[in-house]
């Protein structure tokens, strides 16, 4: 058993010693174009933003159907605030038009903005990690959030059953700390 302790001991040392596994994400600046969106907007839990999202995607795009308004771009999340219990968020839907909205959906322009961006690869419950990659290269770089966080769903993860080839672009509007 002496060799045993031995072993675990050195198995902790090796284990302590090694540095933190740590994701590296591509973060690039880009100018992020005005976008017309029809949203629907909640306090939900994020166990729940699935459920939500299927919920309201659905609706819009039969609102959008049924009004003649096509799509331009893909889903996106829109994230005005989060914590462990609740996102402030949208589900939202670029579209190519402007056009009126209903008491549940609403039509809103999002201004143009320098933004930074992160491709994500893979489950969506996985992508925490891009954010705080980023959290920490806004705080690094004397950066501010300006505007929602948004999450663009790119893969339609009807069309494509491998989450490691769902693509999400993470983006955050910013602008220089004052």
């Amino acid at each position: 058993t002496e060799s045993y302790k031995q072993g675990l001991a050195s198995l902790k040392e090796v284990v302590e010693s090694s540095p933190e596994p740590e994701m590296a994400y591509e973060i690039q600046e880009i100018e992020l174009p005005e976008v017309k969106y029809l949203l629907m907007s909640a306090d939900v839990h994020p166990q729940d933003i699935g459920d939500y999202y299927e919920a309201s995607f659905s609706a819009i795009m039969k609102y959008m159907e049924e009004s003649g308004v096509a799509m331009e771009g893909y889903p996106t999340g829109l994230y005005y605030s989060w914590t462990d219990t609740l996102a402030k968020m949208s589900a939202a839907i670029p579209v190519a038009a402007e056009i009126a909205g209903t008491e549940e959906i609403e039509y809103r322009v999002v201004k143009a903005s320098t933004a930074l961006v992160i491709d994500y690869y893979g489950a969506y419950d996985g992508s925490g990690a891009a954010h705080y990659a980023m959290d920490d290269y806004i705080n690094a770089n004397n950066l501010e959030v300006a505007g929602a966080v948004r999450e663009v769903y790119v893969t339609d993860p009807m069309e494509e059953a491998d989450t490691a080839k769902w693509h999400t672009q993470i983006i955050y509007p910013v602008t220089a700390a004052e």
